[in-house]
């Protein structure tokens, strides 16, 4: 993940990391979670589930909180156009 995109915020202290949550803190704040992003990540949760049901079930992991967690943050950062398993991809090699 430091190759990819660099130091992420959980090792960064201070300065920079306050630099850092300063900028991504109004598209994440609880308010913006609630009013906006909390219905999409619900819709995705409910797709993911409702194509899990004809199968009768699957691992929990691999099955919903993958896919449900790359979708979420695809709509985050922006980068819809992929798929949600590209979003593993780097972590796996």
């Amino acid at each position: 993940m430091n190759t990819l995109m660099g130091h992420n915020m959980m090792r960064k202290d201070g300065d920079a990391h306050m630099s850092e949550r300063a900028a991504m803190f109004p598209s994440v704040s609880p308010r913006t979670v609630r009013d906006t992003w909390s219905r999409q990540f619900q819709r995705h949760a409910d797709r993911i589930l409702d194509g899990l049901a004809p199968r009768g079930g699957g691992d929990l992991c691999k099955a919903f909180a993958l896919p449900l967690s790359a979708e979420c943050l695809k709509d985050i950062t922006g980068l819809t156009n992929m798929r949600f398993e590209d979003m593993d991809a780097c972590r796996r090699r």
